[in-house]
């Protein structure tokens, strides 16, 4: 729009956070997405590396505990780890751009039929990598815990927090569709919704009621995922 001040990836980052609506409307403008989502890709491809030993001990852990395992055969799944650790480091950034876009298309389709009055694809694809900023976040503090717990002692409470409920709940024989939900009551998956709903509201221009909908639903799509993580 002629005459209004451009703002830099910097701000929009700063700003998803803590004034998350300037950032929405300049996107609603402005849809840049590729030096975001290539930031964030990177911070999360470095935090992947530096979580490789704890990684690498989880899954050390989970095959010496499956009894359904012969020696012959664990032996054969502690070799394979040195191959398939570098190839999660890999897959990271490439999975959170997967998931970016998909929830991107959901954030999009939603408010399409809601009736917004900018429900375009590539807005709800930048306004999503910038609300993914908060889940970066989360993986940076994790990985800061881990360094100070130490990855050995990580991978025996069974991989990082997630910094919410699941850190006074004992799991038990919990399902695991309902220990995702529990686990999911945290901070950052709470933080991640909101963005979700206000990202509807500033940049594509939806309403209200649909906007904090989606917001729940998007809540609960995060728990099966979460369900399916590390046990």
């Amino acid at each position: 729009m002629e005459g209004t001040i451009s703002r830099s990836v910097g701000q929009n980052f700063r700003d998803v956070l803590f004034a998350p609506r300037a950032t929405f409307e300049d996107v609603a403008e402005r849809p840049r997405w590729v030096a975001p989502l290539l930031i964030l890709a990177a911070i999360l491809l470095a935090m992947t590396f530096i979580n490789l030993p704890m990684v690498e001990e989880l899954q050390r852990i989970t095959i010496m505990g499956d009894q359904r395992l012969s020696d012959a055969q664990r032996h054969q799944a502690l070799g394979q780890l040195a191959m398939w650790k570098w190839i999660g480091v890999v897959a990271a950034p490439i999975v959170f751009g997967v998931v970016t876009a998909f929830m991107g298309l959901l954030l999009w389709g939603w408010s399409a039929i809601a009736g917004a009055k900018n429900a375009e694809y590539p807005i709800a694809f930048t306004a999503l990598v910038y609300a993914s900023t908060v889940t970066v976040l989360q993986v940076v503090l994790q990985a800061f815990v881990i360094g100070i717990k130490g990855a050995e002692t990580v991978a025996r409470e069974g991989g990082p927090q997630l910094f919410g409920l699941s850190l006074f709940v004992d799991r038990g024989d919990m399902p695991a569709l309902l220990w995702g939900q529990l686990a999911n009551i945290n901070f950052f998956s709470i933080w991640y919704s909101v963005l979700v709903a206000l990202a509807a509201v500033h940049a594509l221009k939806a309403s209200k009621g649909p906007a904090y909908a989606l917001g729940v639903a998007v809540f609960v799509i995060s728990g099966f995922l979460t369900a399916l993580g590390p046990s």
